[in-house]
């Protein structure tokens, strides 16, 4: 039973090494490692059962491995495990079972003495007792094979393949308990060799192929010809001396050396004709054979004849003589005397030979010419002309021409056939090939219909070696006689006969008046085709008005008898509301019933005179029967039902013959509710109560006919047209099915079994217990029902009934502290075995602590429970079988004495197992949190040993954080130094702090190591910074704008005297690129500055970016008046003279 221990942790996974074979559980391993490979625990199988428990298993993924002994098959192999706590099947309790498949089989398919063999040959391994194939394989390169899930027994191994030649294809093996390998007893002697001999890409037969080598073979070569062929003897070679056999290519071209051991040869083909020398290339073709066979690509082709023909008029015939021979429409030769042709010069290759001739017709013909075809086939002719004519002397329309008729010319077994049309004189022409065959002229529909028939209507005509002619058709019309027969005289009735399909041709009427009661009418002059025929009186009936007839194209020797009327009587109308039967009565006794439909129905009364009427039905009618009908004074007749008759039908094999067993009838209608009445007291009292019900003084009766041979009970009733109605049968010693049946009363199905109630004989169910024990629930259930529950009396047995006889009921036994099995060949009974319990008590070694919590995992045969330890250390199995239970005793951190142990469990008693655990590992607690305290769950936390001590070298404990932060590593050995860290496989943090924390393990639990994880930026920051006055900042403000819309500002920030710092709010880290430029409000006629910008992509968590900004005042120029400017030269110059005099 599994069990959620925390929120992180299974209680365990279990399941079962299974195999139908036995095997050595103990040589089995379960291993739960992680995704990574790392294993967290490695379980044992029971040895009794192969059950295992992995235990306390976290939330995470893992992977299930059973570990066996080389070789050995199991399905699955492993098992992928996502512990959810929810979903998986270690929290739902499902086993996990690993199925043995069998052992491995190897071996090796080798080349003659050599160590490696070929690729691609079929090994198939069979039972060596019952024959039955097991499994097919391949081998692979080298020649190696294995067989996966073998089972112990004797095995066949057979080798084959399509084209391989083998010294030894079969061995047999014996599998016992374990692997097993078959080495270098499967040998290959032999690999084909082939290729193919052509010319123009054509097939060459008859060349040969010498094979030779550079040293004998140990064994003579099978599949070729060791003799040389005639004129062969010079053909040689200095480095392949050895002449070992030699082959010829066949119809296609084709040669095969079926079996050549691995070695180096040469091929040299030879091929001369009767008077002619064929040059063949390559001249000569070297090759090895190592383990596979070879096919020589392209192979070898004959370069660079008259052939000759002949034309016959049939197979084995006369020869032609004067056909024209064409190809391309160019003459090559005509036939001689003896139908012989000639083509000269030809190269191999594929013609279209042409043959003309007056009168015969030449098959076109594609002759292949090459070396190998000296003589061409001869050539036959196809067909021959056949004639003749059809001649008409009376056309059947006024449009008809004979051109519209057609020919058909068929062959005997109508295998072949064509059509030609008639020529304006009538005439045809055909060309027939050689046989026998069958002319016939195809007449359209509208001519058959017409009247148009010729005779023949086919004729037979054999073709040999020469046209037919004077083949002739004429046109044929025939008669036929009606015949009358009438009670009386034949007077007043007229024979009309029309013409079918045929509205052009005018009916042809004759009147009948005879003083005979038999007379006939003959018509003359008429097409062959079909008729209609009818015959007509105003009072009288016939056996038939109408018959259909067919003039045959046939000629007869006397007019045909076609058509035969007969007159059965006189009419009688009757209209009726439902269908009934009418019985007819004449001078005192019964002539005829009849059969009459709702509505209007026209009878015949064979005599004259007065009848009776009676109706028969199921129904009741609104007039007194019976009735009068006279024939000489006929009138219709009016039937209208206003009751109609329901019946009920019960059937029974059980002769119910006395008033302790009787049956009784429940009937309920639309008038009111009926009760129950027995048996003998059925008519009286249903027909009273249904008297006082029924308006109208209308008596209605229920009949109960009892039929002892049969054992049916027929209920009949008088009901109205949509009365309600509704039986039920009851009986104390019968079932019936249906249990009740409603019904709505219809006019048109009355006296129609509305439902038949079949009476079943119940059974009884009755059984006992072993030893007898009373209070023993017995559970009867039937087809998923619920069931019933009874209890045994203090005999222990029990009895329930009756039930259906059919239906299969499951019975359960059940009590507490018992196992109650049920009894073979007694249905019912049960056989009682007291259970046994199972006490275990865990304590801890320093002393009488119990201690809680620990997994106990026993097994044995079906059972099996995996439950922790209460808080007194204890638990208690009940409820268990005799025989060999396992137990093994779990949790982390502490070893058990004993861990694991078979025990004998006996019928009926208790057994006391104390364990003492010792603590040997301990935990390592803490938290994983962001800065801000909250949990960061599923994160794992990783506790690795470092190498020194020896116990401590590569030692790995995880622990999965829960929902609250909060993890426990476990299985911490004291006196290791551990380094803790968070692993992050999901990259959610940017980094952890710390990064990793030293711990050395004592011998206690060390608590309070928290880690703060740090997520990743998800946007993208920039800043930076303008170098320049101060004075200058308040006039700053910073643009950032998108490279695709330099129009539109993303953001902007101002620049103030307090900070010539800026930071803009965060944008999408998505690779964008932006531009950023510096904007001032400084007046341009005032200041001189330029206005830097940079661009960037959105890239990374930050960007700091840093500008100059140096603006200058203008220079302002003084104003001198122009007059000034002038007067000082001519100061100076006055200055000047004014010294000098």
């Amino acid at each position: 039973f599994t069990t959620i221990t925390s929120a992180q942790e299974i209680l365990g996974c279990g399941g079962f090494v299974k195999s139908d074979v036995p095997i050595d559980f103990s040589k089995i391993e379960i291993q739960l490692v992680t995704t990574e490979g790392m294993m967290k625990y490695q379980a044992e199988c029971a040895p009794n059962n192969g059950y295992f428990m992995v235990p306390f298993v976290e939330k995470g993924e893992f992977q299930l491995k059973i570990i066996p002994p080389k070789g050995w098959l199991f399905e699955p192999m492993s098992v992928d495990l996502n512990v959810d706590g929810i979903n998986d099947p270690c929290t739902k309790g499902k086993d996990i079972n690993f199925a043995f498949k069998g052992f491995t089989l190897s071996g090796k398919v080798c080349s003659g003495p050599s160590a490696s063999g070929p690729e691609g040959v079929t090994v198939k391994l069979s039972d060596k007792s019952t024959k039955k194939l097991i499994s097919t394989t391949k081998t692979i390169d080298g020649g190696s094979f294995n067989f996966e899930g073998v089972s112990g027994g004797n095995y066949v191994i057979t080798a084959s393949h399509e084209t391989y030649t083998f010294k030894q294809h079969q061995t047999e093996v014996h599998v016992t308990t374990g692997n097993k390998v078959c080495a270098n007893e499967i040998v290959v002697s032999g690999y084909d060799v082939h290729g193919k001999v052509t010319a123009l890409n054509l097939p060459v037969t008859g060349v040969n192929l010498l094979l030779f080598a550079k040293e004998s073979l140990p064994e003579q070569l099978t599949g070729c010809l060791e003799k040389r062929p005639t004129g062969s003897d010079g053909v040689s070679n200095g480095e392949y001396p050895v002449y070992l056999c030699s082959v010829v290519s066949n119809a296609e071209g084709q040669y095969n050396f079926p079996s050549l051991p691995p070695a180096d040869y040469i091929i040299i083909p030879f091929h001369r004709g009767e008077h002619i020398q064929f040059d063949v290339e390559p001249r000569e073709l070297k090759f090895s054979v190592v383990n596979q066979r070879l096919i020589h690509q392209p192979g070898f082709k004959v370069t660079g004849f008259s052939v000759q023909g002949r034309v016959l008029d049939t197979v084995n015939g006369n020869p032609i003589e004067g056909a024209d021979v064409f190809i391309k429409a160019e003459k090559q030769d005509t036939t001689d005397k003896n139908g012989y042709y000639t083509l000269k010069h030809m190269n191999s290759g594929l013609y279209q030979v042409e043959f003309k001739k007056a009168d015969i017709n030449f098959p076109i013909t594609k002759l292949r010419v090459g070396p190998d075809t000296p003589i061409l086939p001869t050539i036959i002719a196809e067909s021959f002309s056949l004639c003749g004519r059809v001649s008409i002397s009376d056309s059947p329309t006024a449009n008809f021409a004979k051109s519209q008729i057609a020919v058909d010319v068929s062959s005997k077994d109508e295998s072949k056939s064509q059509k030609t049309h008639l020529k304006d004189d009538g005439s045809f022409c055909v060309m027939a090939k050689p046989g026998e065959y069958v002319i016939k002229p195809v007449l359209s529909k509208s001519m058959v219909d017409a009247g148009l028939s010729l005779l023949p209507s086919e004729t037979k005509v054999t073709i040999v070696n020469s046209p037919k002619r004077e083949i002739s058709f004429v046109q044929y019309r025939g008669s036929f006689v009606v015949q009358m027969s009438c009670i009386a005289a034949c007077k007043d009735a007229s024979v009309t006969v029309v013409a079918d399909g045929r509205p052009q041709r005018k009916p042809l009427t004759r009147k009948v008046s005879s003083k005979e009661n038999t007379t006939s009418v003959k018509f003359s002059d008429v097409l062959p085709g079909e008729y209609s025929v009818r015959v007509s009186h105003p009072n009288w009936c016939w056996g038939s008005e109408s018959e259909k007839i067919t003039v045959s194209s046939k000629p007869v020797k006397d007019a045909p008898r076609l058509a035969n009327f007969e007159q059965s009587g006189f009419a009688l109308v009757c209209t009726i509301s439902h269908d009934i039967g009418l019985e007819i009565h004449h001078a005192g006794e019964r002539v005829d019933v009849f059969s009459l439909k709702k509505g209007r129905n026209r009878l015949c009364l064979s005599q004259l005179g007065e009848y009776l009427l009676q109706p028969q039905s199921c129904h009741q009618f609104d007039v007194k029967t019976p009735l009068k009908y006279d024939t000489t004074h006929p009138k219709p007749i009016t039937l209208q039902a206003v009751a109609h008759q329901a019946l009920v039908t019960m059937e029974t094999s059980y002769l119910v013959q006395d008033a302790d067993h009787r049956v009784a009838m429940e009937i309920k209608t639309s008038k009111g509710n009926g009760k129950f009445l027995p048996e003998k007291k059925l008519i009286k009292m249903v027909t009273e109560y249904m008297e006082m019900e029924k308006p109208n003084n209308t008596t209605s009766k229920v009949i109960l006919d009892f039929i002892t041979t049969t054992n049916v009970y027929k209920v009949t009733y008088w009901a109205g047209d949509g009365e309600k109605l509704e039986f039920a049968p009851k009986s104390d010693v019968l079932l019936f099915e249906p249990n009740t049946f409603t019904a709505t009363m219809k006019a048109g199905e009355c006296a129609k079994e509305l439902v038949r109630f079949k009476g079943i004989v119940g059974k009884f169910i009755e059984g006992q217990i072993s030893p007898p024990l009373p209070n023993i629930d017995i559970l009867i259930s039937s087809n998923g029902s619920e069931g019933i529950s009874i209890k045994t009396d203090q005999t222990g047995k029990y009895r329930y009934g009756p039930v259906h006889p059919d239906f299969e009921y499951k019975i359960s036994a059940s009590m507490e502290d018992y196992a109650l099995s049920p009894v073979l060949d007694k249905p019912g009974d049960f056989s009682a075995k007291k259970l046994s319990k199972m006490h275990f008590l865990v304590k801890m070694d320093s002393g009488e602590t119990p201690l809680a919590g620990v997994l106990l995992s026993i097994s044995g045969g079906s059972y099996r429970s995996n439950n922790l330890t209460e808080k007194d250390g204890r638990l208690t199995l009940s409820k268990l079988e005799p025989g060999q239970y396992y137990f093994k005793a779990m949790m982390k951190e502490y070893q058990f004495d004993p861990s694991s142990k078979v025990i004998d469990v006996v019928e009926g008693k208790e057994t006391q197992l104390d364990i003492t655990g010792k603590r040997v590992a301990y935990s390592c607690y803490g938290s994983v949190t962001s800065l801000n305290g909250e949990a960061e769950p599923s994160s794992v936390v990783r506790a690795k040993a470092k190498e020194a001590p020896e116990h401590c070298k590569g030692h790995i404990e995880e622990a999965t954080v829960g929902n609250d932060g909060e993890y426990r590593v476990r299985g911490l050995r004291p006196g290791c130094h551990y380094d803790v860290t968070v692993r992050d496989s999901s990259e959610r943090f940017s980094r952890v702090a710390p990064e990793h924390v030293t711990l050395e393990t004592k011998e206690a639990d060390a608590h309070g190591f928290r880690f703060i994880a740090f997520r990743h930026m998800t946007g993208f920051e920039l800043s930076g910074r303008v170098v320049t006055e101060q004075d200058y900042l308040q006039h700053i403000k910073m643009v950032l704008y998108r490279s695709t819309d330099p129009s539109s500002p993303v953001h902007t920030v101002s620049l103030t005297r307090a900070s010539p710092f800026f930071h803009f709010p965060s944008v999408p880290r998505d690779e964008t690129e932006y531009v950023l430029r510096v904007e001032s409000t400084l007046a341009t006629s005032v200041y001189e500055y330029s206005t830097p910008g940079a661009s960037f992509f959105a890239q990374g968590p930050h960007k700091h970016i840093t500008f100059r900004f140096e603006p200058k005042l203008k220079s302002v120029e003084q104003e001198t008046p122009q007059a000034s400017l002038l007067t000082l030269p001519l100061t100076l110059i006055a200055v000047a003279l004014a010294y000098n005099y």
